[in-house]
């Protein structure tokens, strides 16, 4: 059952890069492009936040700081987003979490614009967050300061 949960949380972080995109298409697909404007209202500006705090606060993330155990990387999709990391990334810590930033406010317009597509996406970027953590991606600090910062724009912004 490890096994199992280690394999979900994997892909539930690999989802943090297709979900933005993603759920504008739900938007789109579901007749709504008038509200594009309004999703990059939302979305961008708790993101941006959370890159921008990179030239200000410098960690490390908890996996290269502290060893992993010798199952952590038994879950193929560890493989595919250790590369990802090492190839697109600058290796620091985004604090708050700008991955789950920027997905939880994807997901927040959509609850409130399309709620059946808005829950689906919900419950994925929360896996993305809880994926961060357990994972070793982010500390948990991270994720819910980056889910606050997405939750304040939206009740800001939106």
């Amino acid at each position: 059952a490890r096994f199992w949960l280690e394999a979900y949380l994997e892909l539930a972080y690999m989802l943090c890069y297709p979900l933005v995109p993603c759920a504008l298409g739900v938007l789109y697909l579901a007749r709504m492009k008038q509200y594009a404007d309004y999703y990059w209202m939302v979305v961008l500006p708790p993101s941006y936040l959370c890159y921008g705090m990179t030239a200000f606060i410098y960690t490390l993330p908890p996996r290269l700081v502290e060893p992993e155990s010798a199952g952590a990387a038994r879950v193929k999709g560890r493989a595919f987003n250790l590369w990802i990391l090492s190839h697109a990334s600058n290796e620091h810590n985004t604090f708050p979490s700008a991955h789950v930033a920027a997905t939880t406010a994807a997901s927040l317009v959509l609850l409130h614009l399309v709620p059946a597509w808005g829950i689906v996406f919900l419950w994925i970027s929360a896996s993305i967050a809880l994926g961060a953590v357990v994972r070793r991606y982010h500390y948990a600090l991270d994720a819910l300061v980056g889910a606050a910062l997405a939750f304040a724009a939206f009740l800001l912004l939106g």
